[in-house]
């Protein structure tokens, strides 16, 4: 099979895999997205384990039929479309959008067998629309371990086996690392999956869409006591966040606006540890007080640690002088 198989999608679906593409850095050369590059992968690591899905529908309602139909296999298959059909449009809205699929030589074997042994009165068009309608339907961090599932079990198999691994990352032109694995983990909004490793004795995360080949090196991992602590801590309040040691725990004063925007913004809210009136006292990494509250300017006030006070103050005052730069205000206006 050498030509494009075009696969027509509900606009939901194609906006979910197009979103994958991006958020899991799939790109070409010239910057643009890699739409095949992310598809193939798609299909090569989650096409065994829809129709795994499918099979178990399928036995569900042949259970019923069996006793009452002689045909009820061929009856089976047809609920079973109509069922795909309705998850792929619930609201039967129309399949506007179109994505293509190119066969390389990657996805040869995957698409020699679906067409023999999965189709199941389909066309190839649909099977594929009903595979990623239900791969769309997944929460992204379960996405991801589809995507880059080579990668996210061996380095599971490591954790298992208290092994260390030796892997190599996109960023600085494939850098390796070999370290000790302690867990593989989710951001709180379950948007990326993040690996907690120890490296030249530091603890670290590593986003798993930027990790590209695992190893596994027949020598035990290495953790001591303060390691532990530190990945728990990352666990707990995020390890999408830079980790330094023996951060001080950060006090945020909070005027009534500060209290409500606490409240009003969920994504990369630090959990507070206790309130003492206007006071807020976090026990995070200072990197997580930077990135959530440098957004509420004046109704937000670290009170310490001092160093990340100066560093607040800098970065107001850095964006005071970006807008006297541009000619938004005059020198000495507030």
């Amino acid at each position: 099979m050498e030509e494009k198989i075009k696969i027509h999608l509900s606009k939901d679906v194609y906006d979910v895999l197009i979103k994958d593409c991006e958020a899991f850095e799939f790109y070409k050369t010239n910057g643009q997205i890699n739409k095949n590059a992310f598809l193939t992968k798609l299909i090569n690591n989650y096409y065994k384990s829809y129709q795994e899905k499918e099979n178990i529908l399928i036995s569900l309602i042949e259970k019923e039929l069996k006793e009452e139909l002689s045909t009820y296999k061929e009856l089976t298959l047809r609920i079973v479309n109509k069922l795909n059909k309705l998850s792929s449009s619930p609201n039967k809205e129309k399949f506007s959008s179109l994505i293509s699929l190119k066969p390389t030589k990657e996805t040869q074997m995957a698409l020699s067998y679906i067409e023999k042994y999965l189709l199941n009165q389909t066309g190839i068009s649909e099977f594929f629309r009903n595979m990623f309608t239900s791969y769309a339907s997944l929460p992204q961090d379960q996405r991801e371990k589809i995507i880059f599932k080579t990668q996210y079990e061996t380095l599971i198999k490591a954790i298992k086996e208290n092994k260390k691994v030796f892997f190599t990352t996109k960023a600085g032109r494939g850098q390796t690392h070999e370290s000790s694995p302690f867990s593989i983990t989710t951001s709180k909004e379950e948007l990326h999956c993040y690996l907690l490793t120890k490296y030249k004795e530091q603890c670290k995360t590593y986003r798993l869409n930027r990790i590209e080949e695992v190893t596994i090196i027949n020598e035990e991992r290495e953790f001591n006591q303060s390691d532990i602590e530190q990945f728990n801590k990352m666990i707990e309040h995020g390890p999408q966040f830079t980790y330094e040691e023996n951060e001080e725990i950060t006090i945020v004063k909070l005027n009534e606006r500060g209290k409500a925007l606490y409240k009003a913004h969920y994504v990369h809210r630090p959990n507070v540890d206790f309130i003492e009136g206007d006071y807020y006292y976090f026990s995070c990494s200072h990197s997580h007080i930077k990135t959530y509250f440098r957004r509420f300017g004046k109704n937000a006030y670290i009170v310490s640690p001092y160093s990340l006070q100066k560093d607040f103050i800098k970065f107001y005052k850095q964006a005071h002088e970006s807008y006297i730069e541009n000619g938004r205000l005059k020198k000495g206006e507030k």
